[in-house]
């Protein structure tokens, strides 16, 4: 997809995007903490936002490398808007994530003191090493030359996007007094969610032939995703277990729905309604999960909490979603020189 010049409509939106949540990032960072967390409730939009961008990557990255891997003339002649709709997706979760962190010195401890029995860290760590093998990628399109087998490098790029994912939804289905969290369903989750707005995001923004050749993939994985949603609801409104939550919303699943029979006829805005579900899908996901405090700190907030973002934290969302986009057309342009 073309960006065209910086003085794009696109781009300037997204440069103002990026100036407000610049201001989001310095205040927390620098002069107050503005999110609306507490001992209770500890992940809020800003870690859903980074949670939204790198399921995203994830699911581009997934698909880049099933272009070399498979062989797939379509995929692998839009490699270049493929590779920079994952590193810009990528960069833009990280924007969102070192915000959230509330600290320049959260940043530095976290790269500095690594914990090997943390899921956190561990997600952060495969992220990373995500990125290098996109920027490896990059290089060699950009300067024509191959560093690593191009076989061997998809390969590397689909294991840990695969494993970055499937860790991200440990985090929350190893935690700790969280009952509607845990288990191995948080990880199909996330890999579901990363594998249909991946999808999602590549229809949206593709030529119409990357589209005609996605579309059916493109439903499959929203189906899938939409059925896994639905077994998941049914589960736990007939649940008994105390203070399970119900983190599946009709909002997600009528979107969802809405997606799918909409493909045929506007694949930009089924796929917009798409990402919409999916993000919504992550949001109560990782909210409803905390609305119950357990153990001591339930005297001091109450047993049940309630949520809704402040004007900071969707600064922090449009933070992530403008430097994406922004990352994505600068890269783009550069390999295209």
């Amino acid at each position: 997809m073309q960006t065209k010049t910086l003085y794009h409509p696109v781009n300037l939106l997204a440069i103002v995007g990026v100036a407000a949540g610049g201001y989001v990032a310095i205040d927390e960072w620098f002069f107050q903490s503005s999110f609306r967390t507490n001992d209770g409730i500890v992940w809020t939009l800003p870690l859903i936002s980074y949670i939204f961008l790198a399921l995203m990557s994830t699911g581009v990255s997934i698909l880049l490398a099933a272009g070399k891997i498979g062989r797939i003339e379509i995929l692998e002649k839009n490699t270049k808007h493929l590779l920079c709709l994952a590193i810009g997706a990528l960069l833009g979760a990280f924007a969102a994530l070192s915000t959230e962190m509330g600290s320049s010195l959260n940043i530095y401890w976290l790269i500095f003191s690594p914990n090997l029995t943390s899921p956190i860290w561990w997600m952060g760590t495969l992220y990373f090493i995500e990125l290098i093998l996109l920027a490896v990628k990059f290089f060699e399109l950009y300067t024509n030359k191959h560093v690593v087998n191009e076989r061997v490098l998809a390969w590397l790029t689909a294991i840990v996007a695969i494993s970055a994912a499937l860790v991200l939804g440990s985090v929350f289905g190893t935690v700790i007094g969280r009952v509607s969290y845990v288990g191995l369903s948080a990880s199909v989750f996330t890999l579901l969610a990363a594998l249909a707005s991946g999808i999602a995001l590549v229809t949206m923004l593709s030529a119409q032939a990357v589209r005609q050749f996605i579309m059916p993939y493109f439903r499959l994985a929203l189906a899938i995703l939409l059925v896994f949603l639905i077994a998941g609801f049914i589960y736990q409104i007939r649940s008994t277990v105390d203070n399970e939550v119900i983190t599946v919303s009709a909002i997600s699943l009528i979107l969802l729905v809405a997606a799918i029979f909409l493909a045929s006829h506007t694949s930009v805005m089924s796929a917009v309604l798409a990402l919409a579900g999916i993000l919504y899908a992550e949001y109560k996901f990782v909210i409803g999960g905390q609305l119950f405090t357990l153990g001591p700190k339930a005297t001091w907030f109450g047993v049940e909490q309630n949520y809704l973002p402040n004007i900071y934290e969707y600064g922090v969302l449009i933070l992530g979603i403008a430097f994406a986009w922004l990352a994505y057309s600068v890269l783009y342009r550069v390999l295209n020189k």
